[in-house]
């Protein structure tokens, strides 16, 4: 090992030959600092949190698994986005819905099954709502439909009445429709 400074009994090694405490070379720290700033400017997250974690709500219904076991296929076989935001918001959708943290916060079990299942619940205090901004509900994730593309529009609002602060496109997958089981018991 080569060594840079020496005072009395204490020698102190070369900076360049110093391996720092997690085995990382000082000549590779800019390399790593480059990489964790990238790491750091590209993340997923493109606006608050809770209005994020509404949008991950979308993204799980909207994922293949959800709408193989929802019934989505069933009502709406061609599966277009905009029969997407239409299921979502019928009675057959919102019964589909995750829990919300208001009700994870009247019985804590439900935070416990959802997390053991890896379901994102409705952050409390935002709403999803169909095609367009509510101006009468405050924050809120707002469900749009390309059907062109083949896709659904996310957006997040923190106030209806201000351009969007968090977007993502979604998807949607084809799906089929189960083959029903029928059995006679004949």
């Amino acid at each position: 090992m080569k060594y840079f400074l020496t005072s009395g009994n204490m020698r102190f090694p070369h900076p360049v030959s110093w391996p720092l405490s997690c085995g990382v070379n000082l000549k590779c720290l800019p390399f790593i600092l480059i990489a964790g700033l990238f790491a750091a400017c590209s993340g997923s997250a493109s606006g608050p949190p809770d209005l994020e974690q509404g949008i991950q709500v979308v993204r799980y219904m909207a994922s293949k698994n959800q709408l193989r076991r929802s019934s989505f296929p069933v009502v709406y076989p061609e599966g277009k986005p905009s029969d997407f935001v239409k299921w979502m918001f019928s009675t057959f959708g919102t019964a589909e819905w995750p829990p919300s943290e208001d009700m994870a916060e009247m019985e804590p079990m439900i935070l416990e099954q959802a997390k053991s299942i890896r379901m994102p619940i409705i952050p409390k205090g935002v709403s999803l709502v169909a095609l367009k901004p509510d101006v009468s509900k405050g924050r809120q994730v707002v469900i749009m439909a390309d059907d062109a593309r083949g896709v659904l529009i996310i957006e997040g609002y923190a106030d209806p009445e201000q351009p969007s602060v968090a977007q993502a496109l979604i998807k949607i997958p084809k799906v089929q429709r189960p083959p029903s089981k029928v059995e006679s018991s004949y």
